[in-house]
């Protein structure tokens, strides 16, 4: 064998090994962390188009406009709904800091928001298979995680992560996570209810880079296998760190519209 070869070896040999050996040393909050770190931005504007399909097959768009902003401990989130025209305006505004989240639900036809109570936070977004709750950035909190094991998804070596609801108003019993472990970027999640049945699963596609070292899936599809319906977010557009002010996510903003 010349020196040429062995050294390929050796070198083929660190890079199937080291994932592993990182799986070994490392907390599942670590990789959750890492994955936060990999969204890096300190703000954010999005275009989604997101699709509803029924257990018969037919279908309903829906034109959203979701604005993020991250300041260390303070995390707030405005979700917008464009069109169609007869919905136009519904706007959904989360804010979280420190341990404390409230959500607000914004209704053009009433012109006021209403808050969103804990017991509500699991109720469907729009007739999507999205929970207001899944429009919290800090879900994973609210449970204990743990590494399971090494696997790997459609040849992609991952993280599987468990974790396990620790409060009673959590809004799934469990989720199995699936993180690869190059650039610790989500690849699935599978829900559990409140009864420890699967209820749905999560897949993010096409992951791309932004500026910044920022990576995000153009397309996010959520598949209920209770009711056999389907959503799906396609990302048409993308803009961090714009310099969006606080008082764009403020209960006047949010009724403002």
């Amino acid at each position: 064998m010349t020196n040429f070869m062995r050294t390929c070896l050796i070198l083929m040999t660190f890079f199937v090994i080291t994932p592993v050996f990182a799986a070994k040393t490392m907390t599942a909050d670590q990789v959750l962390n890492h994955v936060e770190k990999s969204l890096n931005s300190k703000d954010e504007v999005a275009t989604v188009e997101m699709t509803i399909t029924e257990k018969n097959g037919k279908s309903k768009s829906r034109h959203l406009v979701i604005k993020k902003k991250n300041a260390g401990e303070k995390q707030q989130v405005l979700v917008r709904l464009e069109k169609p025209t007869d919905i136009r305006g519904v706007g959904l505004l989360s804010v979280i800091e420190k341990d404390d989240e409230d959500q607000w639900l914004y209704l053009p036809s009433t012109k006021k928001s209403r808050r969103i109570v804990s017991s509500k936070k699991k109720d469907s977004f729009l007739g999507s298979e999205f929970s207001y709750e899944d429009f919290s950035p800090t879900t994973y909190k609210k449970f204990k995680n743990k590494i399971v094991k090494m696997d790997s998804i459609k040849g992609v070596q991952a993280y599987l992560i468990e974790s396990v609801a620790q409060k009673g108003d959590a809004p799934y019993s469990k989720i199995l996570t699936w993180v690869s472990v190059e650039g610790y970027r989500i690849l699935q999640s599978q829900y559990f209810d409140n009864k420890g049945k699967k209820l749905k699963v999560m897949t993010f596609q096409g992951y791309k880079k932004y500026a910044g070292d920022s990576w995000r899936a153009q397309k996010v599809a959520v598949r209920n296998l209770q009711n056999k319906r389907q959503t799906t977010l396609l990302l048409s557009e993308l803009k961090l760190n714009t310099g969006i002010k606080d008082n764009e996510f403020s209960k006047r903003a949010l009724e403002s519209y």
